[in-house]
């Protein structure tokens, strides 16, 4: 029965219609014991635009972020509307060298007028070439809305080669 309970804390759900995935607490009654979930209500996908990134591999060896070259996307929001932008990066990714934690993050750069959360995160600590992917989801008011994909290493360099990114706008 406590395996039951605990499945029933934290559910994970799908929207349907092709709408966004969201995190759902169900109603135990006790709190869950991991902290911060949100919850974003989010239509079916409107329009979405695909960026591929394969003729090269970007590298960085900086320790403040950069850009990713060719993964920026705008997006326009008409008067008078409220909207979600649903981002997904995914990417071929590698964390080689450094000493101690090698840790090579990500960040949807939406400045200074949009801010995700979580603002930035681990893409990757491996020194081997891996499959990652990272999706982050806001809601906005009417507005443009310029979004830049950035990276920093805090190992020798971070390397990603054949990359994916996905913007969703949704009602």
């Amino acid at each position: 029965m406590n395996g039951t309970r605990n499945i029933q804390r934290h559910t994970l759900a799908k929207a349907l219609s092709g709408g966004i995935l969201a995190v759902v607490t169900s109603p135990m009654g006790v709190a869950p014991a991991t902290a911060d979930v949100a919850v974003l209500s989010c239509g079916a996908p409107i329009r979405s635009t695909v960026k591929l990134g394969f003729n090269s591999t970007f590298t960085t060896m900086s320790g403040t972020y950069v850009n990713v070259p060719g993964a920026k996307v705008t997006v326009n929001v008409p008067a008078g509307q409220t909207q979600c932008i649903r981002i997904r990066f995914s990417g071929t990714a590698s964390c080689p060298g450094g000493s101690g934690a090698n840790q090579c993050f990500l960040r949807p750069n939406g400045q200074p007028n949009v801010f995700f959360d979580p603002a930035a995160t681990v893409f990757t600590t491996s020194p081997t070439a891996a499959a990652h992917s990272f999706e982050w989801v806001v809601r906005v008011a009417e507005g443009s809305y310029p979004i830049q994909i950035q990276a920093l290493t805090q190992a020798t360099s971070f390397e990603i080669s054949g990359w994916t990114l996905v913007v969703d706008v949704t009602n």
